[in-house]
């Protein structure tokens, strides 16, 4: 049979495939059926730190102009486009010369205009390679299957649609641990002048000298890797690049984002790696109906939240801190994420809930109970009813002239909050009681804060998932209000602009994905529904109201 491989499906008594896409290239190295191991190089054996491969032109062209080796009116994203034009012209060229279409990297880059560079052909080739070389990265599956099929006396080749030589191939592969492979051949179709489409799978089986049916491909192009393999006689497994459900959110993410690649290391490999996690075996062998679940948290939630956490324990011990203190109700979610975390780091520190709430904290900052500092208990997303408010107080609806007949009734309409802070202040025994409250428990708070900081710490770290910044605000205030020399720091994934309000006020506020509302792209997308982030991280049980 040739085409896609379909052995038998017992894997009880085979090693183990973390990577869903290859359970059948395992069978297959371990069913004694082949002597050849063939593998597609790249986004199989390697993959790139870039969503595209254009994005590493960009990557390039970046750098060039960052050392001042393109033309003035040349940036990173121009130097792209024309690198992409340069193949397609280069492409078309050969075939017009019945050539065929496979190009070298030496026929593309001396396509580049000259005028928009300020170095010699040479010298483009060299940074493309080096550039290349960076942002490879080994697929930790497929070089232990290319291990074991060694293991199992097979030989192991590389066959690839590039414009790179043999020799810049097996340069990028020279470093761990593909340097530790025994890679018998590598067929460039740069080498050859034709493709997996267009011949060079006979060229593969002539040059190895064996039978189509013993070599089992490997790759991610379904029509060179699958299709064309199979009418040479070849069986093959196919290593799907990305699943269809992330292919079209990365498309959506990519027409709404700013630069998002790094001139000097892409995009760190994430779209990579969230379609890696997505082929893992335990997501694969979800229930249908988790599924959807799992793979959001994997490919949208995991990778922020991941380095998140990461960020966290670093900006935690540079601080000089031994603990991170996560605000509940989000808190105990994060607290297991940044204690995950702890191996990233040399020096990590330990992450545990803390409880500190919007609400618990502005009851605590009434000093005077006058009516500015009652409606600053306003200060949230969602107005409160005349009872949720006089519950923040102390205070029943019924003691409250005017509003002792409509408890349930928003405080949304304009002045009505006014006039229930008013009532309640020009009340002296509610007034008196209010600020009494208010004190009391602000003593508990501050005891409590002071407790939690380890011994001979004098700032106490805050996590949360963020926006304003209000309760570290809040917090501040407390510990000042009391006396107390101990101050926060906090640390979020995200702050709106209201943060920047608290920073000048000298709140020590910092943000992962934005700070103080900027850059404006990770907190619009975020804050248009951010309940769906809150609800996603929340424990099953309702917001604090004492302590």
């Amino acid at each position: 049979m040739t085409g896609a491989y379909t052995g038998p499906t017992a894997l009880d008594s085979l090693p183990a495939a973390t990577d869903a896409r290859l359970q059948g290239a395992v069978e297959a190295v371990t069913s004694g059926r082949f002597s050849v191991l063939s593998l597609d190089c790249f986004d199989t054996l390697l993959w790139r730190k870039v969503p595209e491969p254009i994005n590493a032109f960009w990557v390039l062209g970046s750098q060039l102009q960052s050392e001042g080796l393109l033309a003035p009116d040349i940036d990173g994203s121009a130097f792209a486009l024309l690198r992409q034009r340069a193949e397609v012209r280069a492409r078309k060229v050969r075939q017009e010369g019945g050539q065929g279409e496979e190009v070298t990297l030496r026929d593309i880059c001396a396509l580049v205009p000259p005028a928009v560079l300020r170095i010699g052909l040479d010298e483009l080739m060299r940074r493309e390679v080096e550039l290349e070389r960076s942002l490879l990265v080994p697929d930790l599956d497929v070089v232990e299957l290319a291990r074991l099929a060694g293991e199992k006396g097979m030989r192991v080749a590389c066959v690839s649609d590039t414009y790179f030589s043999e020799t810049h191939m097996r340069s990028f592969l020279s470093a761990p641990p593909t340097g530790s492979l025994e890679i018998a051949r590598i067929f460039a179709s740069s080498s050859y002048g034709i493709g997996k489409g267009s011949g060079l799978w006979r060229h593969v089986i002539e040059e190895l000298d064996v039978k189509p049916k013993e070599i089992i491909h490997v790759g991610d192009n379904r029509a060179a890797d699958v299709t064309a393999a199979g009418r040479n006689g070849i069986e093959s497994v196919y290593f799907q690049r990305r699943p269809e459900g992330l292919a079209r959110m990365i498309h959506r993410e990519e027409a709404h984002a700013d630069s998002p690649l790094s001139a000097y290391h892409g995009d760190y490999g994430l779209t990579a790696l969230r379609s890696k996690v997505l082929h893992r075996v335990e997501g694969q062998n979800q229930p249908a109906e988790l599924q959807p679940f799992w793979s959001f948290g994997a490919a949208s939630l995991g990778p922020p939240l991941t380095g998140f956490a990461d960020w966290v324990q670093e900006r935690a011990r540079a601080a000089g801190a031994s603990k991170a203190f996560c605000m509940m109700r989000e808190g105990g979610l994060l607290a297991k994420l940044i204690n995950a975390a702890a191996p990233s780091v040399s020096s990590p520190v330990e992450a545990e809930p803390i409880w500190l709430s919007r609400q618990l904290c502005a009851r605590a900052s009434i000093v005077e109970g006058t009516a500015e500092e009652l409606q600053s208990l306003f200060e949230r997303r969602r107005m409160p009813t005349v009872a949720e408010f006089c519950a923040t107080l102390g205070v029943d609806p019924s003691e409250v002239p005017g509003f002792e007949h409509t408890p349930n009734a928003r405080l949304h309409q304009p002045r009505v909050p006014e006039r229930l802070t008013e009532q309640i202040v020009l009340d002296p025994e509610l007034r008196a009681r209010v600020v009494a409250q208010s004190s009391e428990l602000r003593g508990r708070i501050v005891r409590y804060l002071e407790k939690m900081c380890p011994p001979g710490e004098d700032r106490l770290v805050l996590v949360d998932l963020g926006w304003g910044a209000t309760i570290q605000t809040l917090a501040d205030g407390l510990l000042r209000e009391a006396g107390s020399e101990l101050r926060t720091i906090g640390l979020y994934l995200i702050t709106t602009e209201r943060a920047a309000e608290r920073m000048i006020d000298g709140t020590d506020v910092h943000g992962y994905l934005a700070n103080a509302g900027q850059p404006p792209g990770p907190v619009d997308a975020f804050m248009r529904s951010p309940e769906l982030l809150e609800q996603i991280c929340m424990p099953d049980h309702g917001s604090q109201i004492g302590l």
